[in-house]
Order: structure tokens, then sequence, then C-alpha cells
């Protein structure tokens, strides 16, 4: 009789859980002006039990004077099946929102064959005024002078799907060591899943058949917009990166990151994750 209520119990949880997830993905902010309960008129909350796909992540039964269950489940942000995929089909469908990614057949090459490519690592910490930079599904890029130069119309769809547009990172590094040593960004970059990681000696040996990839460290001058989702850089620094996304597509193919000075929404380790529910971009 014990066992079962306990089994109860746990169904219990993990119908709240997901719930949960649906709550908080709800309040995720799409763009720098609207989340995804005030677009449409609430009708993508509406489809958001749809479209998340959470999975047990961690389950355990806690004894005590209120004894109960804990429980963790995980929904993918990225990915064929994950948030973002579900909500850019959605929106081609159902235009409640009239920004949309670069599509497959007009865009040449924005697939993710880019192993050797570069990345970007936006450096948002210690900004003036204790700005703090938020997260979203759709963030943009603009320089000092109001030009936008990283926007989700103008990024491939395949990448967006499998990458999001910002991966959304911790670090204890300085952006000085990280500009001079790129096993510190592997390091980031593996943990949050972007990279595959390999030990020193395999990557020694890789960087003697192939050229080594190149890091972008570019510190970031400002937040923008409603949510304070919009990073801000230089006029240089975008006259740089437009440059080097002309040559190798970095921000066409998403193949950006955002060091933040705090975990965000209950950023673990480097994964984004929605309030340590959704388990961010894997």
């Amino acid at each position: 009789k014990n066992e079962n209520s306990r089994v109860r119990a746990r169904r219990a949880a993990n119908v709240i859980a997901s719930g949960s997830i649906v709550k908080l993905a709800a309040g995720l902010n799409l763009d720098d002006a609207q989340t995804l309960q005030t677009i449409g008129k609430g009708q993508v909350v509406v489809k958001l039990r749809a479209f998340l796909r959470d999975r047990p992540h961690k389950s355990s039964f806690v004894e005590g004077k209120d004894p109960h269950y804990e429980v963790v489940r995980v929904a993918s942000l990225k990915g064929v099946s994950g948030l973002t995929a579900k909500l850019i089909d959605y929106f081609s469908k159902d235009p409640v929102w009239k920004d949309f990614p670069i599509p497959p057949r007009e865009s040449v090459d924005v697939g993710l064959e880019d192993e050797d490519q570069p990345w970007l690592l936006l450096d948002a910490r210690g900004l003036t005024n204790n700005d703090k930079v938020s997260p979203a599904l759709f963030p943009k890029i603009q320089s000092e002078e109001g030009e936008i130069i990283y926007e989700v119309k103008g990024v491939g769809e395949k990448a967006l799907k499998e990458r999001g547009m910002m991966n959304y990172v911790v670090t204890d590094e300085s952006a000085e060591d990280l500009r001079s040593d790129h096993r510190l960004i592997e390091n980031i970059l593996a943990a949050a899943g972007l990279i595959v990681g390999v030990d020193e000696a395999r990557a020694e040996n890789h960087q003697r058949r192939k050229k080594r990839r190149r890091y972008i460290v570019t510190d970031v001058k400002a937040v923008q917009g409603l949510a304070k989702t919009n990073l801000v850089v230089s006029a240089k620094d975008a006259r740089n990166l437009k440059a080097e996304d002309s040559a190798s597509r970095i921000l066409k193919k998403c193949r950006v990151v955002v060091i933040a000075s705090s975990p965000i929404g209950g950023v673990e380790g480097a994964i984004p994750r929605l309030l340590a529910m959704v388990e961010g971009n894997s």
C-alpha cells in the first residue's frame, strides 16, 4: 500500500513538473520586446504543451516530517524536436510573428559542416550600472551606432534549430586568459555541448593534422531592449564581425556564445536551463 502511494505521488510530481515547464516557457523572452506569453494574444502559450517534449531527468524521494518526491523534468530548446524548431514551424504556418530565419532552400551552405570554423564569444560581464544580459530565443547584436549585425532573419534555419541563436554560459576565466589560451574556450564549449570535448593529447594530435579552430572574444559594451536581451558591441568590433561573417559565416551559422556575469534563469554549469527544469540547448 505504501509503495502504491509512492507511485501515485511520483506520478503527481511528474505532472506538476511538466506543468511548471510550460509555465516557465511561457515567460521566455522571444526577442527584445515580447515573451511567448504576450505574442499572438496567448495563442502560442496554448500550443506550448504540445510543443514541449519533456522527459525525466531526476527523481528522488525525500524522507522527513513532510515526505515528498523531488522531480526534475527537462525539455530541449534546441534540436529538431526542441522548442525553437517547433516555434519556427508554428510561426511559418500561423504568422503571428514577422521575423523568420533564412529558409534552407534560399540559403547557400548554411549547414553545420563547419567544425574547423571560428566561434564568437561575447563577454557580457562587468557592464556599467550593474546591467546584466537577459536570455532570449532570438536576441540581436548591434553596434554602438545602432546598426544591427545579428538577428534571426539573417541566420540559417538549420543552424538556428540545431544550435540556437545564442548559448549563455558562465565562467571565472578572464577575457584576457580566454584570448590567450584556446583550451579554456574549448572546455567551455564542450561543457555547453557545442563541440566534442577532447583531452589535451588528442587535441594536440588533431592540431597537427588540421588547422586549429579560431575563437573571437569580443567585449559587450551594453545591453539594450525592453528586456535587456540585445547586445551592443563597439563600431569597430561590429565591422570586424561583419567581415568575419562574410568569410566564415560565423553569424549565419549561429556560432555565438555569450559569457554572462552570473547564472541566468537557472543556468547550471554552462548549459542554459529553464530554472533548472528545462535542459538547455542540448
